[in-house]
C-alpha cells in the first residue's frame, strides 16, 4: 500500500509525474510548466521521458494492439479524416472497418501515414509526419497488405518491410499462416 498522495511508480522506479519547476529551486520556467523530465522516485533526481517510456511509465496506449494490420498500397488525399478513410476502407479495400482492423494509409509523396482503427464506442485516428524522408511502404499487386506487429514496428521506424523476408509461422488457433512461404 502506498500512502496518500504518493505517485505510483514502475519498476524501475520513475514516477509517473511531470517535473514542476519551481522558482524557489532556480527552477526554469513558471510555477506548474510541464518539463522534458520524470522524476524517479528511487535515486531522487530527473530521467529523461524515454527511459520512462521504455519501462512502461511512458502514458497511456491511444490504440489497443490490433488482431489484423491492413496497408493500403495506393496513396489517399490526406484531406480525407475519419468517415472519408472508413469509406476508401469499404471501397477500395473491401474491408469491414467495424471489425478492429488497424488500417494505414500514406500520402503522395510518402512522408506521412495515417492509423484508423474502430475501437470501443468509435474510431481511433493517429496521424505520424517525418520531418525528413520518406516511408518505406511496401509493394503488392492487389491494393492492400496484410502486416505483423513486428512488421508494424519496422514500418514505423523507416525500415523497408518488403526487402525482408517472412518466415512462416504455425498458428495454433487456426492451424495455417497467412504468410506466403519464403524459400
Amino acid at each position: 500500500m502506498e500512502a496518500a498522495g504518493r505517485a505510483r511508480c514502475c519498476p524501475a522506479g520513475v514516477r509517473r509525474g511531470r517535473r514542476r519547476a519551481a522558482s524557489k529551486r532556480g527552477g526554469l520556467g513558471r510555477r506548474g510548466a510541464r518539463g522534458p523530465h520524470w522524476r524517479c522516485a528511487g535515486r531522487h533526481r530527473w530521467v529523461d521521458r524515454s527511459a520512462a517510456a521504455a519501462c512502461g511509465g511512458g502514458g497511456a496506449r491511444m490504440m489497443p494492439v490490433p488482431n489484423r494490420i491492413l496497408v493500403a498500397l495506393e496513396p489517399v488525399d490526406f484531406r480525407k479524416q475519419i468517415d472519408g478513410l472508413a469509406s476508401v476502407c469499404e471501397s477500395q479495400l473491401s474491408e469491414e472497418p467495424l471489425d478492429g482492423t488497424l488500417f494505414l494509409f500514406r500520402n503522395r509523396r510518402g512522408s506521412s501515414l495515417k492509423a484508423l482503427m474502430w475501437t470501443t464506442g468509435g474510431f481511433t485516428m493517429a496521424y505520424k509526419k517525418l520531418e525528413k524522408g520518406r516511408f518505406m511502404w511496401p509493394c503488392g499487386e492487389s491494393g492492400k497488405l496484410h502486416l505483423t506487429r513486428a512488421e508494424l514496428a519496422a514500418l514505423l521506424e523507416g525500415l523497408d518491410v518488403s526487402a525482408s523476408p517472412r518466415l512462416t509461422r504455425w498458428n495454433p488457433t487456426n492451424q495455417h499462416d497467412d504468410t506466403p512461404e519464403t524459400s
